[in-house]
């Protein structure tokens, strides 16, 4: 069959199976981008980033300025520190009403009437938080490749760091996500 502009429906209705998204995943995406409460989060989370890396770096002492692979280990350190901070606080606000909300909203019943499951409805309302999150995670990326130029940081503290805050952003988003599940409303 084809459409109006002369392109093959059938194979676009396959495609769209195959996929393991759903359109519900891409709504929530389009919304969170464009609220204003993720681009404050967002300059919230870059304004504490470069406080404390301002501070870490002008406690240093005047011989330690010379050496660049002190400020290299300190930059990571910083930055290393307050991405697994915010991890863990923000987290569970962004996604602390993914499915919960729905449910209060009277809109998950309408959900449940397209051909999409609990379990896809779940996933992909979480995965659109987490991804929102790690939009918010990969902010860090200067600051590690500014630790690593200044040096004093090895490539495998880099691929620890961010295999360990992956980690843990999937962790806190999977038991918000469930707690958003089981709870009847917001808290």
């Amino acid at each position: 069959t084809l459409d109006g502009r002369g392109m093959r429906v059938g194979y676009f209705l396959r495609l769209m199976r195959l996929s393991l998204l759903s359109p519900v995943f891409f709504k929530e995406v389009a919304e969170l981008t464009q609220g204003r409460r993720s681009f404050y989060a967002r300059c919230a989370f870059l304004g504490c980033l470069l406080v404390a890396v301002v501070i870490a770096l002008s406690r240093m002492r005047v011989y330690e300025v010379g050496n660049l692979s002190l400020i290299g280990q300190a930059l990571f350190g910083v930055s290393a520190f307050v991405t697994l901070g915010a991890i863990m606080v923000l987290t569970p606000v962004v996604a602390a009403g993914c499915v919960c909300g729905e449910r209060q909203g009277n809109t998950l019943q309408l959900l449940r009437l397209t051909r999409l499951n609990l379990w896809n409805i779940a996933q992909d309302k979480g995965l659109s938080r987490l991804m929102d999150m790690a939009l918010l995670f990969m902010m860090v990326i200067p600051f590690m490749c500014g630790a690593l130029l200044f040096g004093g940081v090895e490539n495998v503290w880099i691929i620890t760091f961010a295999l360990n805050a992956g980690g843990l952003l999937l962790f806190c988003g999977g038991m918000t996500i469930l707690a958003s599940s089981c709870a009847r409303g917001y808290m």
